[in-house]
C-alpha cells in the first residue's frame, strides 16, 4: 500500500508521518525531497513517477510520503494506482492554521508573487498576486479545501480528517484502517502543529 498524506501545512503532517512510520513498520517520509511544484509540470511528474517506481520495489508492505504539495497530483497518482494508493488529507481551523504558518515564516512569504520565499520550500506552494502575506494564507487555505473537497467526492481512496482527530485514538485507528494497516499500535508522539499527547 502507497499511503500519501497530505494538508496545507501546519496542520499535523509531521505527526501523521511519524503515526504512519516507525509506529507501523512502515516507511512512510515527510517531506521527501527534491520536492514536487504546485504547478503541475512535466519535471515534477517525472520525479513523482520515479518515487512511486520505487516505492512499488520497496519491501515494505507500507510505503509513502507526508507533503501537502501532492494536492493537485491527487488524481494522477489515483489513476495509476488505483485501490494500491491512500491519500488522507489532514484540516486544521483556518485562524489557527494561518496564525502557525504566520509565526513560523516570519522571515519569508512562500504564497506572493512580490515577496521572496523560502528557498527550499517555495515552490510547493502556489503564489498569488497579494502582497499581504494573511491574506495570501486565507487564499491559500480556501482553495486547498476546495480542492481537497472535491476530491473526497471524486475519489474513494481519498479522505479527509481534522487535525483534532490526531489526538482521538478512534479516529487514528480509522485512518490505520483506512490505510489497510493491520494490528495498528497507538502510541505517544508530540507535534508542533497538534500540540498533542494522545498519538
Amino acid at each position: 500500500m502507497i499511503i500519501f498524506g497530505l494538508g496545507t501545512g501546519r496542520c499535523g503532517t509531521l505527526s501523521l508521518a511519524k503515526l504512519l512510520n516507525n509506529q507501523q513498520n512502515a516507511v512512510v517520509t515527510h517531506e521527501q525531497f527534491p520536492l514536487l511544484t504546485w504547478e503541475v509540470n512535466d519535471n515534477s511528474i517525472n520525479l513523482l513517477d520515479q518515487r512511486i517506481k520505487t516505492y512499488l520495489q520497496t519491501p515494505e508492505i507500507y510505503t509513502g510520503d507526508v507533503c501537502s504539495v501532492y494536492l493537485n497530483y491527487v488524481e494522477y497518482i489515483y489513476h495509476r494506482l488505483d485501490k494500491n494508493a491512500r491519500f488522507i488529507c489532514l484540516e486544521r481551523d483556518k485562524e489557527s492554521n494561518i496564525n502557525s504558518w504566520l509565526r513560523k515564516t516570519r522571515n519569508h512569504n512562500n504564497w506572493s508573487v512580490f515577496a521572496k520565499g523560502s528557498k527550499k520550500f517555495s515552490k510547493m506552494f502556489p503564489k498569488y498576486n497579494i502582497h499581504n502575506k494573511k491574506k495570501c494564507l486565507e487564499k491559500y487555505w480556501e482553495e486547498y479545501k476546495d480542492i481537497s473537497d472535491s476530491l473526497c467526492k471524486k475519489i474513494p481512496v481519498f479522505k479527509k480528517y481534522n487535525t483534532e482527530d490526531l489526538n482521538n485514538e478512534t479516529k487514528i485507528i480509522e485512518i490505520l484502517e483506512f490505510c489497510s494497516i493491520k494490528n495498528p499500535r497507538i502510541l505517544k508522539i508530540k507535534s508542533n502543529s497538534t500540540k498533542n499527547s494522545t498519538i
